[in-house]
């Protein structure tokens, strides 16, 4: 102590030094470790170069452009989508039709029948006598739903009305049966509506083909069961789509129709001389009486069209205002 006390300029100089010293090594473990760091960000990033150079779509600005205007493009189809849900067109129950008495569904109910049987007599389309377009159980019980469950079955009746409307536009040769889904108007569903069945007034769509997504949109599945050609399908399917309705379409069946009386006769053509061309087809002109099949017979059909109303309840949709930034690629 006594030299450091008897020297103290160098003693001074000595302390500095140490410290700058233990500086020094303090500044060499922070370059140490930022170049640890720095070593590692470029590992990682030549790793992504590396997954990039490889990628499809390359990764450029002219791409990325792109793939933002096909985001835009969805965005907007979204937009559309969700609006054309929460537009119930004509098929919607207005606050008003609420007050509506049980008695009073079942007299529009059995008006609606009846104008639908006066229709289809009219247009020569087959219709069975006891056919109640879906609503058998109202019918058979002389009644209406419950005051909890009109609002639903208001819903079906719209549905179903449109349905069959399109239907006998499209004109068919016979309507076999108009089915609902059963649980929405608060009745039982009833044995002879399993799935599947071409009788009975109810039908429990498979769960694979509906679009029901709990809490955002809600599907009420209806079939209608018909024969006719194919152009009768067609025109169905093509009053369905432009009618603006928010209705789906969700799985045709198609079977040959029964009691085909073409298809009951010979499955062979007896040819009538050599060659006979005119059997062939189907020209009967010359051979009255012959027993000639023609190849091309009848074509009906019975099809069986399994449609859903569609309405959107929210609680999950997203528009493009509210799609966040980590929806978005950044390259």
């Amino acid at each position: 102590m006594r030299y450091f006390k008897e020297t103290p300029v160098f003693s001074a100089v000595m302390a500095l030094l140490g410290c700058c010293l233990l500086l020094e090594v303090l500044l060499i473990g922070i370059a140490v470790r930022d170049s640890g760091r720095t070593v590692a960000r470029v590992d990682r990033g030549l790793r992504a170069l590396d997954m990039l150079s490889v990628a499809d779509p390359v990764p450029t600005a002219a791409n990325l452009e792109t793939l933002q205007r096909e985001r835009d493009g969805i965005s907007l189809a979204l937009e559309h989508l969700i609006a054309g849900l929460e537009e119930t067109g004509s098929l919607g129950v207005e606050a008003s039709e609420l007050d509506q008495e049980s008695q009073d569904f079942y007299f529009d109910l059995v008006s609606m029948i009846e104008r639908f049987r006066a229709r289809a007599l009219g247009a020569g389309v087959r219709v069975e006598e006891k056919e109640n377009f879906g609503f058998d159980e109202f019918v058979e019980a002389g009644h209406g739903p419950s005051e909890d469950a009109i609002a639903a079955a208001l819903r079906q009746r719209k549905t179903i009305a449109f349905l069959v409307d399109q239907l006998l536009l499209a004109e068919p040769e016979a309507i076999i049966a108009v089915q609902r889904e059963p649980g929405a108007d608060g009745q039982k569903s009833p044995l002879r509506a399993s799935r599947g069945s071409l009788t009975g007034d109810r039908y429990a769509i498979d769960s694979r083909l509906t679009t029901r997504v709990p809490g955002e949109v809600e599907a009420e599945a209806f079939r209608l069961v018909f024969t006719g050609k194919t152009d009768t399908l067609r025109r169905f399917l093509t009053r369905l789509a432009e009618s603006g309705e928010p209705v789906a379409v969700r799985f045709v069946e198609v079977q040959p129709a029964e009691n085909n009386a073409a298809r009951s006769g010979p499955s062979r053509i007896r040819r009538e001389g050599p060659g006979a061309p005119e059997g062939l087809f189907g020209d009967a002109d010359n051979h009255v009486g012959n027993s000639i099949v023609p190849i091309v017979r009848d074509n009906r059909s019975q099809f069986a069209v399994t449609v859903e109303r569609l309405e959107m309840i929210g609680g999950g949709e997203r528009t493009a205002a509210e799609v966040g930034p980590s929806d978005e690629t950044v390259f």
